[in-house]
Order: C-alpha cells, then structure tokens, then sequence
C-alpha cells in the first residue's frame, strides 16, 4: 500500500491540477519581500529566512476588527504560511516557516498544483490503508464526502512527476492498483525513477536556488500529462476489476524481486468466518528465508517463488522441527516434577558438609 493522489484529495481535498509548485529559493532581500506581503518581518539578525512559529502567533493572531482590505489581506497569508508550512510541509527544524514558503501566496490568482506538491515532499519523508471495505476498495461509498474531495478523482492514477520545489518524486500507482479495486499487472511497468534526483535536497544543494530552471523538464512533462488527460480526444483505457488469483501472482512475484525481512508473527491467526488470506503462504515463506539480525546488514540476493512441491516439504520440514521441539518441552517439563526431592538432597548434602570439620589452613609467611 502506498499514498496516492486519491489520498491528497479525500483526505485534504487539495487540487492537482495547476503549476507546479516550484519556484526559485534565493533568499536575498527576505524581510523586505516578507514586509511585503504580511507588513512586518523578524528582526533578528543572524537567523534563515522565515520566521519562528512563535513569532507568527504573536504578531498574527488576530485581525484587528474593521481592518482594510489590504490589511485583511496580510492576517490571511500569514495565516495560510503557518498551516502549510506546519502541517503540509512540515521539515526537520520544527519550529521555523521558511520564506519560500510564504512566496508562494503573494498573488491570490496563482493556480498551483499543491496536492502533487504535498504528496512529493511527503514522498520525501514517509503503509497505507485503501478506503472501504475488501468489497469496496480504493471506492467511496461508505462515507459521505464533499464533493470538492471527488471533483479531480480522473487524476487519481495518472503516472507523472510529483514536484515541490528541490523535490521530484514519481507518482506511481500502476503499482498498487488494488487499492483502487483494479486488475494488478504481473509485473508492473518499469519506470525509471532516477536515482539522482532523490540526492537533490535544500541542504547538499545550498547554492541551487532556480529549482525552475533545474525541473524544467519534469514540469513540462506533468503539464502536458494533465493536457492529455483532459483532452476530450484521448481514448480511455479500458480498466479491468480486481482479480485475487492475478493480485496472489503479484505478490509471488513482488517476494521474489524485494527484499523483505518479517518479524514473526507475521500474520494474525485466520479467521474462519473471513476466510484464509490470499497470501500467508507468500509471508509465511519470505519469514523461513528471512535471515539472521546478525546477517541483515549483508548483501541477501532473492530466491525464486517456492514451487508447490517445494512449499509442501519445507512446511513437512518445519512441522517435523516443531515437533522435535515440543517432545523436549514436554521431557524438560517431566525433569522438573523430581525438582523438589532434587533440591532436598541438595540441601541434605550442603549441611553435612557444613557440619564436617574443615581441613587446617597452613601457617603463612612470618
């Protein structure tokens, strides 16, 4: 499972479609451009560019009553940079909201794509559960949403590059498509997803400031994916529903391609009256492979998927094993009923030599 734009629109309602949010992070002239837009600026000397959340509370925690419009204007932004610069794209420092930003609100007309934005840079930090029922996966039948939620649900499964300033990740849900409730293909298309551009951050990258410029390409790309979709020419591609027999291949296959180490007990106990799952037998073989902590650390090459024969004789194996291992619990347990007269005896043995005369120690040196 994984966050998908379905995600962002559900849940946050944020729309996709609209520029990508990059723009340039120079910093020069900071308090002027911040006087701008919210009439007042930090005024500590040696301190990034941004504020402290402290500091927005206390100079924007409430809009004067009658205010002007401009002044109104101000207590929104400041307002708007605290909550996406808190919860949307909250960093490391936890304390600060960057400048950049707040940039991004100096004109009210700017059409960005803050859902794909928001789910790059959570790309960047961050298993994730489909919404509804088994029945009902990846639907929203069960719970009433505003419509805003649904409005860009034909965006949902679009491949594309995901932008947010220094940050491109690829939104790929060819790989997840039960979540959706759809057919999931053995194995998903390959898409490379450029391994340099996961080295790209604000801190290995200080001097790169025309993040524009630098994903010029990717935001072409996601321009014209947006363009295409909507076209009223471009031809749907037909979707096929969910199949269990064809999602219990992916993950034969997805166990013999990925790395996967289980802590047992990996899955709860089946439940009759829900039926056995489609893949404990996958789980139960990647935990017998699974190797030692000592070992994780070193290179594991995966194995190919069991055969049927060969899952009956490791499952035969492991049963023999348990077995064993239940015979010398219960022959241990038989041992530990004569503990009592064991310990009599013991105790009998220590006071007769308390009461035997100790041998006399030798003189020491004079």
């Amino acid at each position: 499972m994984t966050v998908t734009l379905q995600d962002v629109s559900m849940i946050l309602a944020l729309p996709i479609k609209g520029e990508p949010v990059c723009r340039s992070t120079a910093s020069d002239g900071w308090r002027e451009a911040m006087r701008d837009l919210i009439g007042n600026a930090p005024t500590t000397k040696k301190m990034s560019a941004g504020a402290h959340y402290s500091w927005i509370q206390k100079n924007f925690k409430k809009c004067p009553e009658g205010a002007e419009d401009e002044v109104v204007q101000m207590y929104a932004r400041a307002y708007l940079w605290y909550v996406v610069s808190r919860v949307l794209f909250s960093d490391g420092t936890r304390s600060n909201a960057s400048f950049m930003w707040l940039q991004l609100f100096a004109g009210w007309e700017h059409n960005l794509s803050w859902g794909t934005a928001a789910l790059a840079y959570l790309y960047r930090q961050v298993t994730w559960e489909p919404y509804g029922e088994p029945g009902s996966i990846g639907r929203h039948i069960l719970f009433r949403l505003n419509p805003k939620c649904l409005e860009e649900a034909h965006l949902w499964r679009m491949n594309c590059p995901l932008i947010c300033f220094y940050a491109v990740e690829y939104h790929l849900p060819d790989r997840v498509m039960r979540q959706f409730g759809l057919f999931q293909e053995t194995p998903p298309p390959w898409k490379d997803t450029r391994k340099e551009l996961h080295e790209l951050d604000k801190i290995r990258q200080r001097k790169e400031k025309n993040w524009p410029n630098r994903h010029r390409h990717y935001i072409t790309k996601f321009k014209a994916i947006i363009r295409r979709i909507e076209d009223p020419k471009t031809v749907p591609v037909p979707l096929q529903p969910f199949d269990s027999e064809a999602f219990n291949r992916y993950l034969f296959w997805l166990g013999s391609v990925s790395r996967l180490y289980i802590k047992p007990l990996a899955f709860a106990p089946v439940d009759e009256e829900l039926g056995a799952q489609q893949h404990d037998e996958i789980g139960m073989s990647q935990l017998l492979d699974a190797p030692a902590p000592s070992q994780r650390l070193k290179r594991h090459k995966p194995r190919e998927p069991y055969t049927p024969d060969e899952w009956s004789k490791k499952k035969a194996l492991e049963e023999e094993r348990a077995r064993k291992a239940e015979r010398a619990r219960k022959a241990h347990e038989d041992e530990d009923d004569d503990g009592p007269r064991r310990r009599r005896k013991n105790e009998h043995r220590m006071k007769a030599n308390a009461d035997r005369p100790s041998a006399k120690r030798g003189k020491g040196r004079e």
